[in-house]
């Protein structure tokens, strides 16, 4: 699909073209409140200015997500796959699955909690196709690799931040030098979760878009598309953050350049297995519960608990919720229409 066929085709189709808006609108609003999670380390430690490195998430953003589908789109395939709608049912599904998550992810934003807003989407567009299509409108084999990357990147980041934090305290503890020797590595770090959020949650948001588009017969990605996602996500990533960065960085776990390096490792290693193999994870949840698990390995004063509550109730909340916003405004929209 080239750009002159995009505009015929949503110039033929109003539906879709407020849909694609939408879509642009849920990647900037990902780049404000998932994409600043992967330099919450960096920045809290001290390691890197914000400001900078919200301009080196947004360009690593950029490149992860255009690197990944170039090497293989099956994150974005698996999207793509999780609807099995066509024409008016498929817009509808996708206006309301994309109305439902940015109301859910705003207001998450409002009250400074990190929350995935591609699962978000996943489980806003699975309420709004069972609306207007029922069970048929779902695909089951790609929702059972969406569950099952949530369960093992939470898990897995989890236990490789508590026991890569348990070395790293056994290695460079005792050195005086330890602290300023770990700085530039933390900025790496930051750049690799940086481009592993790109890689994953561009491509999720590119196989949206392509939904919105109606698909291709070979599920594969135009690049001019996978770069337009890309700077819509970097684009949202230089405009806010603040608000998440102080929540998981600075209050949920006490600052410490050990440890904020040992959870970008674990959630940069995590997610790129778990991408490796094609599962669809949050980058978020990834990050997040390897920053947990970070905190946990030097005891439960290493982690506020009360915060840590807040935010697993989010988590667990956000596929019902999302869900049924996406239900509700898919009715709502068959009535208007």
């Amino acid at each position: 699909m080239t750009v002159s066929e995009l505009f015929y085709r949503l110039s033929q189709d109003p539906k879709a073209a407020i849909a694609a808006a939408l879509a642009i609108g849920v990647m900037v609003v990902n780049g404000m409140t998932d994409a600043p999670v992967a330099i919450t380390g960096c920045v809290s430690s001290g390691a890197i200015k914000q400001r900078t490195a919200v301009i080196m998430a947004a360009v690593c953003n950029l490149l992860g997500g255009v690197i990944s589908v170039c090497i293989s789109p099956r994150i974005a395939q698996s999207v793509m796959g999780s609807v099995r709608l066509e024409g008016a049912l498929a817009s509808a599904a996708v206006f309301a699955g994309l109305g439902a998550v940015i109301v859910w992810s705003l207001a998450a934003y409002r009250f400074g909690i990190p929350t995935s807003e591609s699962h978000g989407l996943l489980a806003a567009l699975g309420g709004s196709a069972i609306a207007v299509a029922g069970r048929s409108g779902i695909g089951l084999e790609e929702w059972k690799g969406v569950l099952w990357g949530l369960v093992l990147s939470s898990l897995l980041g989890f236990v490789l931040g508590f026991w890569s934090t348990r070395l790293a305290r056994r290695l460079f503890l005792k050195k005086r030098t330890a602290e300023a020797a770990v700085r530039p590595a933390l900025v790496l770090g930051g750049g690799a979760m940086s481009l592993m959020h790109g890689a994953q949650d561009a491509q999720k948001l590119m196989g949206v878009m392509m939904l919105c588009l109606g698909g291709s017969e070979d599920g594969s990605v135009p690049l001019w598309i996978a770069v337009a996602t890309a700077l819509a996500i970097s684009l949202g990533s230089l405009i806010g953050g603040r608000r998440i960065i102080d929540n998981v960085g600075r209050r949920m776990v006490r600052p410490e350049k050990c440890r904020a390096l040992s959870a970008d490792l674990a959630g940069a290693m995590t997610l790129l297995t778990l991408g490796a193999l094609g599962l669809p994870v949050s980058t978020t949840h990834t990050h997040t519960a390897a920053v947990m698990g970070a905190g946990a390995s030097v005891g439960r004063g290493g982690v506020d608990l009360g915060r840590v509550r807040g935010m697993l109730l989010a988590w667990v909340l956000t596929f019902p919720c999302c869900g049924l916003l996406g239900y509700l405004g898919a009715r709502l929209f068959m009535l208007i229409n």
